[in-house]
């Protein structure tokens, strides 16, 4: 009784809105405009056109963020107090103003409801990354259940997001002036699996400012990662009127944004003579459904002087939505005639990897550009090269492990710093962005590969037009010749694309060895206007602070080494085979190991050339005369030693070393581990023996 009673209100809120003389003659014309729009360059209708445009319109988006403001009210509650501990306070400086924000629990994991979480070794966790610019934290692991037991807090210094204030403390309209929210992504990680990415919120922490005491209760929604999926229509009645469709269409939308319900609206819209068939389409989505609930308390401290009226603040929250609304509606306006033109052009160009919008890990639909930023992080990377390594070593989304539907995400920089793993686009766009902080000329190119399939890749323009292909996958590097087929599996090009221009392929061939990039040349590469693309996409450069490895690896290749030996041993007893390890080989594998991981960095310069020549001079040292050396080398970013042994055995040549019979057989077993930022790790193990044949 009470959701009907609250429908109705919502109804009734949206019918006095829509009566008001102004509001309903807007939505009048409006809808004239664009039907007269559509019919101007088709014979048809598109009915996403027109509810696109019409949720889009200022007016209605006015009297959706009047509903939402409504909505909020009820979630946003003020606390009597919040304790801050003394630690946080012996942080604080004098003169400059701070956000406290404390996790006080978690509520209604239901994917979780039930499981018994015994803390063992392999016992999967969450863990909470909290990131307001570039100030990051991270809460202790936290354990998989229904309702988690969570009480941390973190402190982030305001001055910060304005070095100009740095003197001065800011009061509470300069810090409405602040545009960055806080960030909150949620991460599954366990000793096995690769990490997961559970859910991204963003977190308006401004409406602290209306406060007298400056502190607010939060509670966040967490909503997983977007899965789309279309659902059947369900047809509405036709006799419904004007107002009664429109009320429909916007209580639809607005019913979608606050409490993510999935379904379809068909409204009958009739004006004049005109008779417009309106199809709703509410994708249901995989992050609109709840994963769970996080209790948050923010304070800012010291407390503001003088609050700013809710009013103001409401009308403050409605420009900018407005303002970045209308910039959005234009630019898609643009994107419009522009691929109209492109695809007059030539019927060809219809066919082409052509990739303009994507969308990101919280169902938002973005130009491709605005994944991709300038990105310094300091001194955690040394090179270009040596980003690319880290790219190519975090943890791959392969195609069968991405869930079903019609698109996937592509996520943000921040995201993908934090995620864990990530899809094939996520690591090109981070890859781009690091390769653009260290000033090269770096683009993403959208096509085809060998067999067909979509395919991403990042491409460099060096001196003199030289033209570079980087794989984000396994950072590896080709050197483009037009004319010329490389060792690569990139077949086609359909567009190009950083933070700054976007092409499209007009050559007479989309084949790669046929293709020229340069850009520059009108004629073959059609670019979308810069005044059009930069309205919509961040100039700034991203300065973002990389976690550094929380140790040396020392430990981990002790233990990989210490396992590996007991496992070959196990498994040459039931062999019957005895064993004997030899320690000086394995410490002369050292060097080999090393190389390996320098040449995944460098692709095999001439470092790489004399660390086989040192291996090599190594090996007739040690290996007696008349005997036979065998070795094996991989690598993994994990640390089980029954898997890296199941790969060892499960190869044709790991398994003849660890089964190797002769004479003297010895063995031996090296294991090294290379940390990357953000925990990121790579361990190389080299099984190798020697034996001397028998006849």
């Amino acid at each position: 009784m009470d959701k009907e009673q609250t429908g109705n209100e919502i109804k009734n809120a949206i019918r006095n809105e829509i009566k008001k003389e102004y509001l309903q003659s807007m939505i009048d014309q409006l809808i004239r405009d664009i039907i007269q729009g559509e019919l101007s360059e088709s014979k048809d209708v598109d009915a996403d056109a027109v509810v696109g445009h019409l949720l889009d319109s200022t007016a209605v988006q006015s009297l959706i963020e009047r509903l939402g403001v409504t909505n909020q009210k009820s979630q946003h509650q003020v606390p009597s107090a919040i304790n801050v501990p003394q630690n946080i306070k012996d942080e604080m400086l004098g003169g400059r103003q701070y956000l406290y924000l404390k996790i006080c629990g978690g509520r209604a994991f239901m994917d979780h409801l039930g499981v018994s979480n015994s803390g063992g070794p392999h016992q999967p966790f969450f863990v909470i990354h909290v990131a307001l610019q570039t100030q990051r934290y991270k809460t202790r692991r936290i354990s998989c259940e229904c309702d988690p037991q969570i009480s941390e807090g973190f402190l982030f210094d305001l001055q910060q997001l304005k070095p100009g204030y740095a003197a001065k403390t800011l009061d509470a309209a300069e810090l409405l002036s602040l545009t960055e929210p806080i960030t909150l992504i949620v991460v599954k990680e366990g000793q096995v699996a690769n990490p997961t990415l559970v859910s991204v919120y963003t977190l308006e922490w401004h409406s602290l400012l209306t406060q007298p005491s400056s502190s607010c209760k939060f509670v966040c929604q967490l909503m997983g990662i977007v899965n789309v999926n279309k659902q059947l229509p369900t047809k509405m009645s036709s006799s419904s009127d004007d107002a009664e469709a429109v009320v429909a269409l916007i209580l639809a939308y607005w019913k979608n944004q606050q409490k993510r319900k999935c379904l379809w609206i068909r409204p009958w819209l009739s004006r004049t003579s005109l008779t417009v068939h309106v199809f709703f389409l509410i994708y249901r989505a995989e992050h609109q459904v709840p994963v769970g609930l996080l209790d948050i308390e923010a304070t800012l401290l010291p407390p503001v002087e003088k609050v700013i009226p809710h009013k103001v603040f409401v009308e403050h929250l409605h420009s900018t939505e407005t303002r970045i609304g209308e910039k959005r509606r234009l630019f898609v306006s643009y994107a419009r005639e522009w691929w109209r033109e492109y695809t007059e052009a030539s019927e060809k160009h219809r066919k082409r990897m052509v990739r303009i919008f994507a969308m990101d890990e919280c169902g938002k639909n973005r130009f491709v550009c605005e994944f991709v930023r300038i990105l310094e992080v300091g001194q955690a990377l040394k090179s270009p090269e040596e980003a690319a390594r880290w790219v190519s070593v975090l943890p791959t989304i392969l195609e069968h492990q991405l869930p079903a539907g019609p698109t996937k995400p592509w996520y943000t920089l921040g995201t993908a710093v934090i995620a864990g793993s990530l899809n094939i686009e996520s690591k090109c766009s981070l890859l781009c962005s690091l390769l653009l902080g260290f000033g090269l000329d770096a683009w993403i190119c959208v096509g085809t590969n060998q067999s067909g399939q979509p395919q991403v890749w990042i491409m460099t323009r060096g001196p003199y037009t030289a033209v570079t292909f980087w794989e984000s996958i396994t950072g590896s590097r080709y050197l483009h010749r037009v004319g010329q087929r490389a060792a690569h599996g990139y077949a086609t090009v359909g567009s190009v694309f950083n933070n700054k221009a976007f092409y499209a392929n007009c050559q007479v061939s989309e084949k790669i060895e046929y293709c020229s990039f340069v850009l520059e040349d009108a004629t073959i590469w059609k670019k979308m206007s810069y005044t059009a693309t930069s309205s919509i996409v961040e100039k700034e450069a991203y300065h973002l602070k990389l976690v550094s490895p929380v140790d040396n690896g020392n430990e981990r290749k002790i233990n990989m080494e210490k396992q590996l030996k007991i496992l070959i041993m196990e498994h040459r007893n039931e062999h019957g085979l005895s064993t004997h390890f030899d320690d000086h080989l394995s410490y002369v594998l050292t060097p080999a190991l090393w190389s390996y991981e320098r040449e995944a960095i460098d692709s095999g310069g001439l470092a790489e050339i004399r660390s086989a020549e040192f291996f090599s001079a190594a090996l007739m040292n040690t290996v007696p005369e008349g005997y036979t050396f065998k070795g094996f080398p991989l690598h993994f970013m994990h640390s089980s030693s029954k898997r890296a042994f199941s790969a060892i055995s499960n190869s044709s040549i790991g398994r003849e070393i660890i089964e190797c019979r002769g004479d003297n057989v010895t063995l031996a077993v090296r294991a090294i581990t290379t940390c990357y930022p953000e925990n990121v790790f790579v361990t190389w193990v080299m099984v190798a023996c020697t034996f001397r044949q028998l006849g």
